[in-house]
């Protein structure tokens, strides 16, 4: 059974960023957290939620491209937000 709240420490490393970055994407409103008893945990659906709105992101910035042509088949396309970069 997958977990329902995870550690930020287990966030950081699903999302491949430092604990740290995790702190600072939940202090920016960026991810949700909940607070249980003293412990803060992450909803695995905020985590999903925050990966498909950096994939929105970058689909948005895909779409320009593609419509002006300017983007090579192959290319790399990264869109940096809250330090987090998201790689197509």
């Amino acid at each position: 059974m997958e977990k329902l709240l995870v550690r930020p420490e287990e966030a950081a490393e699903m999302l491949g960023v430092c604990r740290a970055k995790v702190f600072q994407l939940i202090a920016s409103g960026r991810l949700q957290s909940v607070r249980v008893g003293g412990s803060r945990r992450i909803p695995a659906d905020a985590l999903r939620r925050f990966v498909d709105e950096l994939l929105r992101e970058q689909l948005g910035d895909g779409q320009e491209n593609a419509a002006g042509g300017s983007r090579r088949r192959g290319s790399s396309s990264h869109t940096e937000r809250e330090g987090v970069t998201a790689v197509e």
